[in-house]
């Protein structure tokens, strides 16, 4: 056994070893000479990804797994008779132990050679056959819930079964998919075709892979496996000084409102669902009718390399975005964040995708960023409020000082004045902007805490619903005929022409960024009137065994404000989300993309 450089960024898929049309009954051990249970040797192959891909590929290269993301501990191999044999379940090789199967960052690449896998005997008949062959799908670091396949199940039916899990799924791999035809990319793809060569590329085997139980290893020939991981991963970074950023005014470039601090970040609208295999569909080899994708940018090379065993785009168990699926979603609470300098920066998740129709907000795997914002001069963090604005930037104030630019014109023509409960008779004093507050009915307080990696929440988040304008407690208002003023109706006649303002509990306020799939040289966004149509198909979206990387490079406003354990999400497309910061996606395959985003 010889080990190498264990790489993911390869997608892996099976490939049969040529064999001779050898005859069955002769002396050589490739004509199952033989009855039962049989034997084939399976080297497990991870692609090397290191090092970056051609610059026509249209991704930012590839990446190495780095601890249990590189671990292999177990293989099951399941078998099905071929599609014109009826595609029935034959039976499995049971869960294998794959000892020693780790990363060798010293060499190129990573093997691991001569792993006897047993054949079972309905396996064996089928192959008797001269013409005969059955497919394999393999599965490495089988997760606790996963399917497996039935007796009657089809290969069909389990490809494309839906399983559910969250997160690693332990780091679950199976037969990389893609499309094997790819020697010109121009040649328009058709439905036919398509189908046969996305078969092609899940393993076959032949006789000449299965051989006796005790046939010397010498004589056999070696069946190669090459997988793809089942979850996606996220990095995270802040390309600021102390996860930093100055709010700048945008009428003086030199002058700043305050400091923005990133405290926290998560994924957020989670899948719950996947397919076992990696699932292609033929409109992306431009289909017909409603999914005619003759117009897609993204050309057969930038979603398919055969030569690296390997696609870049998917469809999942809820793709047709038609928003029947939300429920499959879940939603990351404030207190689930990961703390930016306790906390781990990379995250997994199940892949998701979907449609152009489906590039929605509320149906996209996006990062919820937390951030903090101390004004210019404050040594302490207080509620603010945006109120008006310079340019495309909002103007800041603290609480009182909001206060005072709010109300202090309207209260100089009124004639209003105000008495405690110890002050009903006059002389009372006029009305005035101390005697306002910013004021709710319901306070809460969140925990912040890095839930993936278990590290001890070490702040709270303070958030607050229906914070508005109030007169003090205690308080009583008097109109100039001697009459008491109504408050509710006196604080809608105070604010009554003001505009919308937004106030942020102790300076927290929260941006999401729907994760990049599809660079914008790969899918443009042409112009407004796009968004959503068939050529913006894979801008967005999570594929399997890729990593994003999300950069946050600078922040130019406040995001919105905490007022829930959770991110409001509103179902609008994913193309009119206004970055309020730059954040690169960088996107490589064990693929990876980069993001930065400006907020």
């Amino acid at each position: 056994m010889q080990k190498k450089n264990l790489l993911f960024a390869a997608g892996l898929m099976l490939f049969a070893a040529c064999s001779e049309d050898i005859q069955p009954g002769t002396s050589d051990n490739g004509g199952l000479n033989f009855t039962g249970e049989g034997e084939m040797l399976v080297e497990l192959k991870f692609n090397n990804a290191s090092g970056t891909r051609a610059e026509n590929d249209g991704f930012g290269g590839y990446e190495d797994g780095k601890g249990d993301e590189s671990k292999v501990k177990d293989a099951t191999f399941y078998f099905f008779n071929n599609k014109e044999a009826g595609g029935a379940y034959l039976g499995s090789s049971g869960k294998i132990t794959v000892a020693g199967a780790t990363a060798d960052k010293d060499e190129t690449d990573y093997i691991e050679s001569n792993i006897a896998v047993t054949v079972p005997g309905l396996v064996v008949d089928a192959l008797h056959d001269s013409k005969g062959e059955v497919k394999v799908i393999v599965v490495l670091n089988r997760d606790n819930g996963f399917k497996e396949p039935i007796s009657g199940q089809t290969y069909e039916s389990f490809r494309t079964q839906v399983n559910t899990g969250n997160g690693t799924l332990s780091f679950m791999m199976t037969n990389s998919v893609y499309y094997t035809d790819n020697n010109n990319n121009n040649k328009p793809w058709t439905d036919t075709d398509f189908a046969q060569n996305i078969e092609n590329s899940i393993g076959t085997v032949t006789k000449a892979n299965v051989y006796e139980k005790g046939t010397t290893d010498e004589k056999k020939q070696v069946f190669t496996v090459y997988v793809e991981r089942v979850c996606s991963k996220v990095t995270f970074a802040v390309n600021g000084a102390n996860n930093s950023f100055n709010i700048k005014d945008a009428e003086d470039d030199t002058a700043v409102q305050g400091t923005i601090t990133v405290k926290a970040w998560g994924l957020n609208i989670l899948n719950t669902k996947y397919y076992p295999v990696k699932q292609l569909a033929a409109m992306f080899g431009y289909g017909v009718g409603d999914n005619n994708y003759s117009d897609w940018p993204a050309s057969q090379a930038k979603w398919n390399n055969a030569g690296n065993f390997r696609s870049f785009w998917a469809v999942d168990p809820n793709y047709s975005g038609d928003g029947s699926y939300l429920t499959d979603f879940t939603k990351t609470p404030f207190s689930n964040l990961e703390d930016v300098t306790t906390g781990t920066n990379a995250l997994y998740c199940l892949e998701n995708t979907f449609s152009n129709k489906g590039q929605d907000q509320d149906e996209t795997t996006s990062v919820v960023v937390l951030a903090q914002f101390l004004l210019n001069g404050a040594t302490a963090p207080v509620n603010v409020v945006a109120y008006g604005s310079k340019g495309d930037i909002p103007v800041y104030y603290s609480e009182n000082d909001f206060l005072q630019k709010a109300l202090a014109d309207k209260l100089k023509d009124t004639n209003y004045t105000v008495a405690t409960a110890t002050t009903t008779t006059e002389p009372r004093e006029h009305l005035k902007v101390s005697d306002f507050e910013l004021k709710a009915e319901n306070s809460e307080e969140t925990v912040l805490g890095p839930a993936a990696s278990g590290t001890p929440a070490t702040g709270t988040i303070g958030y607050k619903s229906e914070l508005k304008i109030a007169l003090k407690d205690g308080l009583t208002v008097y109109k100039a005929d001697g009459n008491v003023k109504d408050k509710e109706k006196l604080i809608t006649e105070l604010t009554k022409g003001l505009s919308e303002y937004t106030v942020y509990v102790n300076g927290y306020c929260y941006y999401s960024v729907p994760i990049r799939h599809f660079a914008e040289s790969e899918v443009p966004l042409m112009n407004s009137t796009d968004i959503n149509k068939n050529s913006q198909l894979g801008r967005y979206g999570i594929v399997r065994n890729h990593v994003y990387n999300v950069n946050i490079n600078s922040i130019k406003a406040l995001g919105k404000p905490v007022t829930d354990n959770t991110s409001e999400v509103p179902e609008e497309p994913d193309d009119k989300f206004e970055f309020l910061m730059d954040a690169s996606i960088n996107v490589l395959s064990w693929a990876v993309r980069n993001q930065n985003v400006d907020l």
